[in-house]
Parts: structure tokens; C-alpha cells; sequence
């Protein structure tokens, strides 16, 4: 039974029954149902199946859609077949989807058979499968096969070991994860030929996984059968994994591919060589290393292993295009930290294989840019297609739907192909603003891709903006300021004839008149309050290939826009923009942030502590969106920095050092590795001094080394407030992980000091010869360092002395001394010496 299963059965037991108690009760209030009203079981049919699909070597029976047209007779022991409520089929074409079940737990997005076994920490040795179907038992699947013509039908089977602990657990019929399953063919859907065993046995969670093979030469139908061990039980989850007709003399080579490197392969060559040799020779195998890391070595395999077209993916991606690879490596990846990383990791590949498999020629044209990126000389479309492609992948991990109408019906979520094709033929006929969208990097792009609006009303807007409004981008040309609410009136068939001619909903295909449906035109005509209006202003200009970003203010919402000047750099303008950037914070989500830099726990915590919610409206944490494309200005050493960087994953760390960390609390048990970080961060900032996160893991470097002192900590400060100070708002959120270490010693007002003189440096950016540099938002500077530098004053103001008044002849402590032994004595100590001297006796308050 495995040690740890048998450590902790009778301690999970009750806990198991009452939670599969739950989902059985759950199933039958909320499942999708399997059954029509008169109980009759799912059939399967590939609907869009051609004999041309007998070409393949092989197909998924999975990928495919199941028969729901004919009553199933089935007899179990001259029993009908007691179904589940849920809905069985997992078809996944391209896209992983477990639906119903417990499955939704397997947060990778894949099915789980055991192999039979434990490893040594007493856990199910598991084999995870990308195709396949869930049927939770008991259940009924039948599968129109007659388009295909193979010779054999296999698949592994069994009770996907998630649940599997259910089987140790609670005698019948509380056990819920022990299954039988019988298999069937047929030529006309009515007689079938059974063709697994009579009586077959129960096939267990923890046991190892089942196979069948039989043949389907001739036949026209294949049938799955669920049936649960215990008469009563339901949500036994019953899995087939890679379900696939073949021909004869055809075995699945499951040999691992070479292009896919183990992580232990790439940190034997990254510990050989230099970081200056590893980035001018080896910077493939950097690259290769975080890819691997983030999706995982086993799981690229079982993609690569599908067929021959996802192998194809990882392969691009992997081995024949660094571009790409780097693109995706630096392009801002998601949190991996996130609870379901491992279905984000599944979904990214699979967007990748969509777009790949449909478009992967596209990146083949060799038409030059009329744009050049100032990151890659003699870009071509192809190039540009690429960065596409690799963008999309990200920002559809998450459904985008159309932002103002919220969850409301009629609001399906964006498709990344047609999104593709639709920017694609967007810049092919010359609608988007070419001299931004042809330089963005892909995490500019991210923020041009994720428009968020409807699939089908992005030709509209295009049309919209361009032609009925002349391609003016104000938002304040496209609707009124009103209060929320969509009329009655503007689905009523009567008025139809009267927003067509206005809007030209018949030339796009609009629906019109379907109850709660709201489309974008609905809102330009009844208009909205400034937050409407600043994310529609977003929108307009994301629609011509520019990146948005809407920023809170005071009780208001503005938006930024990039910009770009003679030679290529970008900025970002402020539109709707009432109290100044300076005064504005980032908007919380997707849409206010380039690459996610300033959004965590520990950036902006007044924002996240405080209780004051207009106050939080208006940080000046906006300024990280200019910030960021400072550094992404400078590609080329964005790229090594970032790269050099991935090289601290190669320690078995405690903390996450990469910007996916929401917050850092330091152990002390990564002592042995501080130097060793301390030396990677500082090449990182060798490369990129302004880089976030090179200062940020060289903070956590020294805070995890025992021997840092005080000195170190202000030291460090100092080379913070040199290199950063152009960027008052990330080098005051660098500065407060710092002050706590130098708070109450006898540097604090050194330490106050540089802050001071940092934001005196930067209050005069850019207005002299002597003050100017190559950052091209001095004024944003200028604005936030003077707004900071009256906060810090407070800090500076050690004591005060009155000559009258309540306080008078007394030395009163700043605010930040007060009640701290250490600073007072020395201040004693002082007035004493002056005593000596013959002053005036004063006293402390």
C-alpha cells in the first residue's frame, strides 16, 4: 500500500467520505448532463471527419466530437447502464478541457493513470497523458467512426489517480473510485460485438493503469463503457488516455526526443563556462534551460510525443529558432507561482501549437519592415509575425472578453487565431500605426493583443476609428459623459433601421437585439462616467496596433499611450489625464501593466496597507509604465540581464527570486548561496543597472548572507539612489525593503540623506546641459521627485528648536526619532558640549 498511504489512511478516511459525499451531491445539482430528458446515453461522431484524415498515421479518437442522436440500450448483468449526471467527454482537439469531475483538480490539465507503485516518498507513480477522455462511471460514449478507415483501436484506461485515494478509503458504496469498463464495436449502431472481457475486473485508482487493443477494420462504431464497481456511487472517474486508430505495422515511439534537454544537461554546460561565454556562445542553452524549468522536461515530451505536428512546435521553438525562443523567454511569462500553473503551461502550448500550426509560414516572409525595431536590424514581416505569435500565447492564457460588459450573456471570450489573422490583415492593409506596432517588443505587443472587446466587433472598430471618425484617437469623440445603463431601446427591432444607418451593423454582421447583450456602439450612444470612457479610449487605441494602459487618479480613471520619436525610442502621453501622472497609480490587472513590474505585494505598499481608498487612487505608481520602457528602450541588455538572471533557478531556493514572487519573507536558510546570488544579481545590474529585479534579488542576496552589515545596507542604498534615481517611484520601493535595516542605527539620517539628495537629483532632470540623459520622460521625473522629496522631509527633520511658544528653549525630536534611546543620547550628548560653551540651557521634549 505505500508507507505514506498507509500513515495517513485512517486519518483521511472520514475526511474523503465526506468530501466525495459533497461532489456526489454536487453532480446532481450542478453537473452538466450527459443524458437527454429521456436518459439515453451520449453517442460520439467526428463530425468534420474526411477520409483524408486516414492519411495520418494515426488519430486521437478524442479529438473528435461524440454521437448524441441515438437511445443506447446497454446492459450491464441485464441491468441499463446507471448514468452520471456529468458530462463525460473530454474532446480536446487543440485545447485541454476536463469537464465535470474532480478532474478539474489535476491542475495541469491532464489525465493521471498510475503505473503501479510508489516512489520513496510513498506517493503513486503516475503517468500523465495531454489526450483522452473523462466519462465518469456510470457512462456511455459511442463514437461514429465510419469516415476513417484503420485497422486498430487502443487505449490505456483506468481511474484517474487524483481521486485514487478514494480507494483506500470507506467500504461500498462509499468507494468511489473503483471502475469496470467494457468496450464495444459495431457496423450499424445497433448490434454491438463486445470485444473487452465478459466480467472484466475492477480497475482500481491505485493499481496500475489498463490496456486494450482491439480491431475496427470494417467497423463503424466504437463504445465506451463506464460502469461504477458499487451499485449507487456516482463521480467514479473513469479516464480512457490516448485513445487512437492506427494501421497495422504502426508503433507510438514514445523514444524521448534530443532537442528537448533536461535541465541537468543545461547546468552542466552554464557551470563550464563564463557568464560572458554562456551569453555570446551559449545564450541557447540559457534560454533552453528557463523554457524546460517552466514547462517541465516530461511534459514537453508528452506534447512533443502527440504527433508529428506538436513535435513540430517544440521543436521550432526549442531548436531551430533562437529568435523565437528568446522572445518567448523575455516576453514577460506568466506567474508560475500561480495555483493553476500547471493548466496555464498546458494552455500556452496549446495556443502556441494552434497559431504555429495554422500560421507557422507566415514567419517565413522576408518583406522588410518599413519600421525597422531598433532590437533587430533588418526585420522582416516574418519577424514581426513572430513576435505576434509568441505574444498571443500569453495574453490568452486567460479568456479576454469584452472589459465594459463585464460577465454579462453574449460575451464570449477571445479566440487567439482569429485575433491573429485579424492584426495580421489590420497590418497588411496599412490600418495600424506601423511606426509603433512594427517595433514592439512583445511585451509592448501583450499590451495591444489583449484589447479587450469582442472578436467580432474588431473590424467594426477598425472601421469606426478610421473611417467614421477620420482616425481621431480622443476618447472624448466617441461618447458622451452619462451614467451607466444601456436602454431597452437599443435591442427593440423597431430601431434597428436607425442604429444601422448609423453604426453600419449590417456590413459587419453585428447581432442586434439579443437580451443583455451589450455591444461597444451601445455604449457610444448612451456614453459613460470618465472610467468608461478612459478604458474605451484604451481600447481605440489599441485597435490601431498601440499600447494602452488605462491609470486610476483621484475618484477618476485616465489612460497612457505609447509614443515613439524620430529615431524609434518609445514614451508613453497621458490622455484624460486630471491630476498628472505623478499623482496617478497603476490600474489593478492586465490592462495596467507592461510586464507586471510594480504590481507586486511589495511595490506600492502604501497602496496595499492603507484604508484611505482615494488616497491609494493616486500613488504615482502610474510612473512604473515609463519606467519599464526605459529599460525595454534598451533591449539588447534587457535580454542578457534577464537572462543572467534565470541563472539564479539553477539554486535550490527557498524564495523565488523572479518577478513572479508576490512577497519575500526571509529564512536565513539560503546562506550558502548568497554569495553566489549576490555575484549573479550584480552581473545582472552590470548589464542593466536600472533593472528591477536585479536590484530586488540583490536586496534578498544580502538579507539572506549573515555577514551583511549595516555598512553593507546603506552601501548598497547608495548605489540604488545612483542608479536610480531618474525613477523615484521602483527606487522608493527598493529603498523601503532596505530601510528597515538601517532604521534606529546611527545612519538613518545618512540614509535619509540619500534619498534626499536623490530626489534633488531628480527634481532638476533633463532642465540643464549638465542634468540631461538619454531618458526621454524628464518631466515624469521632475513631477514625482519634487512630490516625493516633500514626503521625505519629514525623515530629514532630526530635531527642532523654539525660542517661544509652547515648546520654547526645548529641542523636540523629528517625528522619526522619537522614542528611540539610541538617537536621543547622542543628542544629549551634543547639547552638553554646548552647555560647556556657556549656551543656553535647554531641555528635551
Amino acid at each position: 500500500m505505500g508507507v505514506f498511504l498507509k500513515k495517513i489512511k485512517n486519518l483521511t478516511k472520514r475526511l474523503l467520505i465526506s468530501v466525495l459525499a459533497i461532489v456526489s451531491f454536487t453532480t446532481a445539482i450542478l453537473g452538466i448532463a450527459l443524458l437527454s430528458e429521456d436518459n439515453t446515453a451520449a453517442y460520439a461522431t467526428d463530425n468534420n471527419a474526411t477520409a483524408e484524415k486516414t492519411e495520418e498515421q494515426f488519430v486521437y479518437l478524442s479529438d473528435y466530437d461524440y454521437l448524441t442522436e441515438l437511445n443506447d440500450k446497454t446492459q450491464i448483468d441485464g441491468k441499463p447502464v446507471s448514468y452520471s449526471t456529468y458530462d463525460p467527454c473530454f474532446k480536446t482537439g487543440n485545447e485541454i478541457v476536463l469537464n465535470g469531475c474532480a478532474l478539474k483538480s489535476n491542475a495541469d490539465g491532464k489525465i493521471s493513470l498510475s503505473t503501479g507503485g510508489y516512489d520513496e516518498d510513498g506517493f503513486l507513480n503516475v503517468k500523465k497523458y495531454l489526450k483522452g477522455i473523462t466519462a465518469c462511471a456510470g457512462s456511455v460514449v459511442v463514437y461514429d467512426i465510419s469516415a476513417f478507415d484503420y485497422d486498430w483501436f487502443s487505449t490505456y484506461y483506468g481511474v484517474d489517480s487524483k481521486v485514487s485515494l478514494a480507494g483506500f478509503v470507506g467500504e461500498a458504496p462509499w468507494n468511489s473510485s473503483i471502475c469496470k469498463f467494457y468496450f464495444y464495436t459495431s457496423v450499424d449502431g445497433e448490434n454491438w460485438k463486445l470485444e473487452s472481457e465478459e466480467n472484466p475486473a475492477e480497475v482500481k485508482g491505485y493499481e496500475s493503469q489498463a490496456f486494450i487493443k482491439f480491431s475496427v477494420r470494417d467497423k463503424n462504431y466504437i463504445k465506451l463503457v463506464a460502469v461504477p464497481a458499487y451499485e449507487g456511487t456516482q463521480a467514479n472517474h473513469a479516464v480512457y488516455a490516448n485513445p487512437i486508430m492506427f494501421n497495422e505495422g504502426f508503433v507510438f515511439d514514445d523514444t524521448p526526443y534530443d532537442f528537448i534537454k533536461t535541465v541537468e544537461e543545461c547546468d552542466e554546460i552554464i557551470k563550464s563556462h563564463s557568464y560572458d561565454v554562456l551569453l555570446s556562445d551559449y545564450e541557447d542553452i540559457i534560454l533552453t534551460r528557463k523554457f524546460v524549468s517552466f514547462f517541465g522536461y516530461d511534459n514537453l515530451q508528452d506534447f512533443a510525443h502527440v504527433d508529428g505536428r506538436h513535435k513540430n512546435v517544440i521543436k521550432w521553438i526549442l531548436h531551430d529558432d533562437l529568435d523565437a525562443l528568446r522572445y518567448f523567454v523575455t516576453g514577460g511569462m506568466p506567474q508560475a507561482t500561480a495555483v493553476n500553473a500547471g493548466e496555464i503551461r498546458t494552455k500556452i502550448l496549446n495556443i502556441l501549437y494552434t497559431l504555429y500550426t495554422a500560421h507557422g509560414e507566415d514567419i517565413n516572409d522576408t518583406t522588410p519592415l518599413t519600421y525597422a525595431p531598433t532590437f533587430k536590424e533588418n526585420a522582416t514581416r516574418g519577424d514581426l509575425y513572430k513576435r505576434m505569435i509568441i505574444s498571443l500565447s500569453f495574453t490568452h492564457v486567460e479568456d479576454i472578453v469584452f472589459r465594459l460588459c463585464g460577465s454579462a450573456p453574449g460575451n464570449p471570450p477571445s479566440d487567439p487565431l482569429f485575433r491573429y489573422e485579424t492584426y495580421k490583415k489590420f497590418h497588411d492593409n496599412g490600418w495600424l500605426k506601423s511606426e509603433v506596432f512594427e517595433r514592439l517588443t512583445v511585451p509592448e505587443m501583450r499590451q495591444v493583443l489583449n484589447i479587450e472587446i469582442r472578436d467580432d466587433e474588431l473590424d467594426w472598430l477598425s472601421w469606426y476609428v478610421r473611417v467614421k471618425k477620420n482616425g481621431n484617437l480622443s476618447c472624448h469623440a466617441y461618447m458622451p459623459y452619462a451614467g451607466p445603463g444601456v436602454p431597452s431601446a437599443y435591442r427593440h427591432p423597431a430601431y434597428y433601421d436607425k442604429y444601422n444607418a448609423k453604426y453600419n451593423l449590417s456590413d459587419f454582421n453585428l447581432s442586434y437585439g439579443e437580451a443583455g447583450v451589450t455591444r461597444l456602439w451601445m455604449l457610444y450612444e448612451k456614453g459613460a462616467y470618465c472610467g468608461g470612457i478612459s478604458l474605451n479610449g484604451m481600447v481605440i487605441q489599441k485597435i490601431v496596433g498601440v499600447p494602452s494602459v488605462v491609470i486610476s487618479q483621484y475618484n477618476h480613471l485616465a489612460y497612457l499611450f505609447e509614443t515613439r520619436n524620430a529615431e524609434g525610442k518609445a514614451a508613453w502621453a497621458s490622455f484624460y489625464d486630471i491630476f498628472g501622472v505623478a499623482n496617478s497609480a497603476q490600474a489593478e490587472g492586465r490592462a495596467g501593466s507592461v510586464t507586471d513590474w510594480g504590481t507586486k505585494g511589495w511595490n506600492d505598499t502604501f497602496r496595499r496597507t492603507s484604508s484611505d481608498l482615494h488616497a491609494v487612487q493616486c500613488t504615482g505608481s502610474a510612473t512604473y509604465t515609463h519606467y519599464v520602457q526605459y529599460v525595454l528602450n534598451d533591449w539588447e541588455n534587457y535580454v542578457k540581464a534577464e537572462e543572467i538572471r534565470s541563472l539564479t533557478e539553477m539554486y535550490p531556493l527557498k524564495f523565488d527570486t523572479s518577478y513572479e514572487l508576490e512577497n519575500y519573507t526571509p529564512t536565513g536558510e539560503n546562506a550558502k548561496y548568497s554569495e553566489d546570488l549576490i555575484r549573479i544579481f550584480n552581473e545582472v545590474l552590470k548589464y542593466q543597472p536600472k533593472h528591477l529585479y536585479g536590484w530586488y534579488g540583490l536586496i534578498n542576496a544580502y538579507r539572506e548572507n549573515s555577514a551583511t552589515t549595516v555598512e553593507d545596507y546603506l552601501a548598497l542604498a547608495k548605489r540604488i539612489t545612483e542608479n536610480m534615481y531618474e525613477h523615484p517611484f521602483p527606487m522608493k520601493d527598493l529603498l523601503d525593503l532596505i530601510e528597515p535595516k538601517i532604521k534606529g542605527t546611527k545612519y538613518q539620517l545618512t540614509f535619509s540623506n540619500l534619498i534626499a539628495e536623490a530626489y534633488k537629483k531628480g527634481s532638476v532632470l533633463g532642465t540643464t546641459e549638465e542634468t540631461k540623459t538619454d531618458y526621454l520622460q524628464s518631466n515624469v521625473t521632475r513631477a514625482l521627485a519634487a512630490r516625493f522629496s516633500g514626503l521625505n522631509q519629514e525623515k530629514l527633520e532630526a530635531a527642532t528648536f523654539s525660542f517661544d511658544g509652547a515648546n520654547a528653549g526645548k529641542i523636540v525630536l523629528g517625528k522619526e526619532y522619537q522614542g528611540k534611546p539610541t538617537v536621543r543620547l547622542r543628542f544629549e550628548r551634543w547639547f552638553r558640549y554646548i552647555l560647556a560653551l556657556g549656551c543656553r540651557a535647554l531641555c528635551f521634549v
